[in-house]
């Protein structure tokens, strides 16, 4: 399984985090930072582009709440 695209958004709609093609494993997504930094607690808008064993792919969209 391969992530075409991932991105990340503030609730306003700002992107604040993207990658494409790259390998589905637990050290390659959006690690909750933003340049770098820990950013405020809130939600996050998420759109995932997965493309999977036999070149089918799936969408995928939702929010996530950081915490701290």
């Amino acid at each position: 399984t391969k992530i075409r695209m991932m991105r990340i958004y503030t609730r306003w709609g700002e992107m604040v985090f993207e990658r494409k093609d790259f390998d589905m494993d637990n050290l390659s997504g959006w690690d909750g930072r933003i340049k770098g930094e820990v950013p405020i607690p809130g939600v996050y808008v998420y759109w995932i582009e997965i493309e999977q064993l036999g070149g089918q792919t799936k969408k995928y969209k939702g929010d996530v709440v950081l915490m701290r």
